[in-house]
């Protein structure tokens, strides 16, 4: 994953957020992390749940911008490392997924490129051939 960016205006806060997008013919992976850098432990659940809203957030965009839809969810895992957080990320994971096709699953493994991540989150959504693929 490549940092980016702040997507968001100047006047927006700075997001300690690291994606990663593939495009391949007939899918678009998002990969999402968050990282806000060594987290107490018992840290706020609020505050991981703010943090989830943010990275839903924008994996929405990058979906949307791709030219794909979120109604094509082919897969769906979220990271959480602050076990106590889990209950009140599952039940925001579940909701949002409940509007769309598919699954999503809180996995125990932090992703593979962004180890340190406080959370993250891999899409996989199918999405209509091009003529560049």
């Amino acid at each position: 994953m490549t940092p980016i960016a702040n997507p968001w205006p100047p006047s927006a806060a700075r997001l300690p957020l690291c994606v990663g997008v593939r495009h391949r013919p007939g899918a678009l992976s998002v990969r999402v992390a968050y990282i806000a850098g060594a987290a107490p432990a018992g840290a706020d659940t609020q505050d991981t749940q703010r943090q989830f809203a943010q990275v839903l957030a924008t994996t929405e965009r990058l979906v949307h911008e791709a030219g794909a839809s979120l109604d094509g969810i082919v897969s769906c895992e979220v990271f959480v490392r602050e076990p106590a957080a889990c209950p009140g990320v599952e039940a925001l994971l579940h909701t949002w997924a409940a509007r769309r096709s598919g699954c999503a699953r809180l996995v125990r493994q932090p992703p593979c490129a962004t180890p340190h991540a406080d959370l993250g989150m891999a899409l996989v959504v199918a999405r209509p051939a091009t003529p560049a693929d």
